[in-house]
């Protein structure tokens, strides 16, 4: 198994249902990722509001927005 040593930064503004998709494909890496930073760069409703009931989090590495 691979140790999770890797922290993977997404910037993102205005676009929740691409940074749901990038993040939900991030399943399939979730071994070798130790975290997430999603960077929101002004959207008019913060992603993580947006995405709050939508993202499931079972599987992912923890998110830090």
């Amino acid at each position: 198994m691979i140790a999770a040593d890797v922290t993977v930064v997404v910037c993102t503004r205005g676009r929740p249902a691409e940074l749901l998709r990038c993040l939900r494909s991030l399943r399939c890496a979730a071994a070798a990722v130790a975290a997430v930073v999603v960077v929101d760069d002004g959207s008019e409703v913060p992603v993580a509001e947006a995405l709050r009931d939508a993202l499931d989090p079972h599987g992912l590495p923890p998110i830090r927005w």
